[in-house]
């Protein structure tokens, strides 16, 4: 078993070397990743990625291997237990010695919170007690002290270059963070990929579309859906709402620069 897993890893860095021909590759199985094949087609050696949410480390890993030796992974998991399977998976796995591992939330304020854990199901981590998907079915709500921080406040101190592209997945703290990345994506203008789903945001006061109203002032006109499919967004706050966007999808943002179109 481990030797198969250590071949599919090994695969899978020689793969990302090569991304538009490991895309099209994952394009060919029958029921393809279509983020993995999204990030393939957006990202470049070189690149600087940040993720907000890395969990176990699955895209961090893909994202160090295909932005390679020039390129810098900043990735952000507050939660302790989830940090070390993170950082286990680093020590068994990295190739390029590229990524920032930081044991920290981000979001809009600086210092510390409490962050909640529906049993130990790590992947709905969230700085609100939610009613929906596992939190529903799970009685054992496990409570974290987490240091957080601003995206603007760490890059003051630990980024030399620009910003590419931004990964977040916080189970609806996403406005949040954003509020507390405003300097920094203003400037920056990288690409933002973000998790949206009525159910998290509304425990954060906020609804899918004010993500948007934020975004537009900062330089952001085009948006795509990602869910069964990726499509652009003719109107974004209206194919947001509350009536349109019925289940979690993931919001990619444009920044005018970049005057490019997205396929996959």
């Amino acid at each position: 078993m481990l030797i198969r897993q250590n071949l599919k890893e090994s695969a899978n860095f020689a793969l990302a070397r090569y991304p538009r021909v490991y895309s099209r590759i994952l394009q060919l199985r029958k029921n393809p990743n279509l983020e993995k094949i999204l990030f393939l087609n957006l990202l470049n050696n070189t690149d600087t990625v940040v993720e907000v949410g890395a969990n176990r480390g699955y895209y961090t890993l893909l994202f160090s291997h295909i932005v390679g030796a020039k390129g810098q992974v900043h990735a952000f998991e507050p939660v302790p237990p989830t940090f070390n399977r993170l950082s286990q998976v680093f020590a068994q796995n990295q190739i390029f010695k590229n990524t920032n591992l930081n044991n920290l939330a981000v979001g809009d304020t600086n210092g510390t919170i409490t962050l909640y854990m529906p049993d130990d199901d790590d992947g709905q981590s969230s700085m609100a007690v939610h009613n929906q998907g596992s939190w529903k079915e799970q009685k054992n709500i496990v409570p974290y002290e987490c240091e957080i921080v601003t995206l603007d406040r760490y890059a003051e101190s630990h980024l030399t270059q620009k910003i590419d592209f931004i990964k977040c997945d916080i189970e609806g703290a996403e406005l949040l963070f954003l509020k507390g990345a405003a300097k920094t994506i203003s400037k920056d203008c990288p690409i933002v990929y973000l998790e949206v789903c009525h159910d998290w945001t509304k425990d954060f006061g906020y609804s899918p579309p004010e993500i948007i109203q934020f975004l537009r002032p900062l330089g952001y006109s085009c948006f795509y859906l990602l869910d069964r499919q990726l499509r652009l967004l003719e109107n974004p706050e209206l194919e947001l709402s509350v009536t349109h966007l019925l289940e979690s999808a993931n919001l990619l943002c444009i920044p005018n620069r970049a005057n490019r179109k997205i396929t996959i």
